[in-house]
């Protein structure tokens, strides 16, 4: 039993948890509420989903058991070949690299030969633009949102770009640095299962859009399942990379606002 004299600090102590416990709740209510509330940021485009090129348009689907060819992707020829075969927009991977500013490869060791600047200058507002930004950081963003400023000055296409992360604060603050600039919020993992840690998994997920508002989320085929298409679907829904058609026509109709593809060719009643 507590002696008398431990009894005024048991009960400050357990004070102090209820209003933490109290302030947490509140702060999770106001989370939930925020993210019911966000709906789509949509691109200028008809209603419906949208298939684009992965790294533009190289031959990367050999077929179903084939490995993919990597070869040609974020290429100019690549760029070109997606807007001769149709499609209207083309997805590919940028680094920020200071001086050097925007270059156009997947990997940090490929060397840096094409620049982000060349392909507006090539492509222009004939297509649309997915940027999956490998490096955003929140330690250089403005020094990006400084180089994107002079970009979007020389080519006027930003209210055709899409500009995905994971990094939820740079994201944010390169949105609100760039107005017409789209980001899509990155989503790795999206666990399923009634367990406690997988309902936190995806709390966490939510929680993150809602504290950022971000209207835009994308994921790769594997996580974008039941639960994921339901919690997020009033939300843009960009999904790579598929080149199965059944499931490009599955996820068409749970409103998947743009899909990625290896393929050069799409199946027939699909958009571009």
């Amino acid at each position: 039993m507590a002696r008398s004299a431990d009894r005024p600090i048991i009960r400050r102590s357990l004070g102090t948890l209820f209003a933490i416990a109290l302030v947490g709740a509140g702060l999770v209510l106001l989370l939930v509420r925020r993210f019911e509330s966000l709906t789509a940021d949509p691109l200028d485009l008809p209603a419906g989903t949208h298939v684009w090129a992965h790294r533009g348009t190289h031959g990367g689907y050999q077929g179903e058991d084939a490995p993919l060819n990597r070869e040609g992707e974020n290429s100019l020829a690549a760029f070109d070949a997606s807007i001769a075969r149709g499609f209207t927009g083309i997805e590919l991977d940028i680094h920020f690299l200071g001086p050097l500013g925007f270059v156009v490869k997947h990997d940090e060791d490929q060397p840096d030969t094409l620049r982000l600047d060349e392909v507006f200058a090539r492509c222009g507002r004939r297509v649309y633009y997915w940027l999956d930004f490998k490096n955003l950081d929140v330690a250089d963003v403005n020094a990006v949102i400084a180089a994107f400023r002079r970009l979007f000055e020389r080519y006027p296409v930003v209210d055709r770009v899409l500009v995905e992360s994971d990094q939820a604060a740079a994201l944010a603050k390169l949105r609100d640095a760039i107005p017409g600039l789209k980001p899509i919020y990155w989503i790795e993992r999206y666990p399923s299962g009634k367990g406690i840690r997988a309902a936190l998994g995806r709390l966490r997920a939510r929680a993150l859009v809602a504290r950022y508002g971000f209207r835009n989320v994308s994921a790769s085929f594997y996580v974008s399942k039941e639960g994921f298409l339901r919690d997020f679907r009033r939300l843009g829904l960009y999904v790579y990379t598929v080149n199965d058609p059944s499931l490009m026509a599955s996820l068409s109709r749970t409103g998947v606002r743009i899909l990625l593809t290896d393929r050069d060719d799409l199946p027939p009643g699909v958009s571009p």
